[in-house]
């Protein structure tokens, strides 16, 4: 997506999924991006897609979507109708717990009982992908990307902070 920015990207002003994000009024950023051809949206922490943000984001062929087993963002059912809705080629799933990695985000699922039975399931062996419009799969494909190794368990020290910030913003909830 680095070559995104040049080519084309736009933010949508989207919901937040419920009841997620009120300290600061639910607004989520749907971001769709085009490069090479190809529409790269990443849906964020949205709630169900309305019908005119669908419309904005047109054709779609890799969509970046929140889903877990634990429906944190989205229920299983949303998923599938946003699916439908936007056809997309390829369906990366993110926002969903990793063993060993978020231990303490005990809302979130794995995805694991979300992905059984589902047809054109891809594990990718790599966090990096390279997507061609001529290779696209023409049924919708489930591409699952292993963590980046960037990627750290949170601290003692985050898993603090965070549970203070958390504390701050339910108190701020409560005052209005």
């Amino acid at each position: 997506l680095q070559q995104a920015a040049a080519d084309g990207a736009v933010g949508i002003q989207a919901k937040h999924a419920d009841p997620w994000g009120k300290e600061f009024g639910q607004i989520n950023t749907v971001f769709v991006a085009e490069t090479g051809g190809l529409r790269f949206v990443h849906l964020g922490d949205n709630g169900p897609l309305a019908t005119d943000v669908a419309r904005r984001m047109g054709r779609v062929d890799v969509l970046m979507l929140p889903v877990d087993d634990a429906e944190h963002i989205l229920k299983l059912r949303e998923v599938e109708e946003i699916v439908r809705q936007v056809k997309p080629r390829v369906v990366a799933p993110m926002h969903y717990a990793l063993a060993g990695l978020s231990p303490n985000h005990k809302d979130m699922g794995d995805i694991t009982n979300w992905l059984s039975g589902r047809p054109n399931v891809r594990r990718l062996q790599s966090h990096r992908a390279e997507f061609r419009a001529a290779e696209l799969p023409r049924d919708v494909s489930v591409w699952v990307f292993p963590p980046s190794p960037e990627l750290r368990r949170w601290t003692p020290d985050y898993q603090k902070a965070l549970a203070l910030s958390r504390g701050s913003a339910a108190q701020r909830q409560e005052a209005l």
